[in-house]
């Protein structure tokens, strides 16, 4: 089953999506689906809405590293992360001020978007993620057990 997306602007052609995330209570997020992420983030203000708690972790899983460099994240569980008809339980994900993302997303042009969450590999291991641009939506379904083909070079 497709779950549509639309992009953040037509100058920021960012996949954007809606989720279902669940702690104490479940809220319908915006989020960006970003398949070079290792993990999934949430913004730190939805934290006590949806009534998570901080995860004792070692501090280098504090640590999130991205383009400008890395800062210390907070760690939570989600009970369940509902992307389309695909549901993660037991989600961990980092925590972190998303104001400065939303001021870039804003500076192309999407006023009227904020994001509260980006979609990372977490989420989508051990699935098949289609990503068809042109009908702009998403495919989710169980990974594949055959072996990948390797590419081999000529000398």
């Amino acid at each position: 089953m497709s779950t549509s997306f639309h992009f953040a602007s037509p100058n920021l052609p960012l996949v954007m999506v809606i989720v279902a995330a669940t702690g104490r209570e479940t809220k319908l997020l915006n989020a960006i689906v970003d398949t070079g992420a290792t993990s999934c983030v949430l913004s730190d203000h939805l934290v006590k809405e949806l009534g998570l708690k901080q995860l004792t972790v070692p501090k280098s899983e504090k640590m999130a590293h991205g383009v400008g460099g890395k800062v210390e994240v907070g760690i939570m569980e989600l009970k369940s992360l509902t992307l389309g008809n695909e549901t993660r339980k037991k989600l961990k994900v980092a925590t972190m001020d998303m104001r400065l993302i939303n001021k870039q997303i804003h500076a192309s042009g999407a006023k009227k978007i904020n994001v509260d969450m980006i979609i990372g590999a977490s989420f989508f291991s051990k699935r098949k993620l289609i990503i068809d641009y042109s009908a702009k939506t998403i495919d989710i379904t169980a990974g594949s057990k055959s072996k990948q083909r390797q590419i081999k070079r000529k000398k």
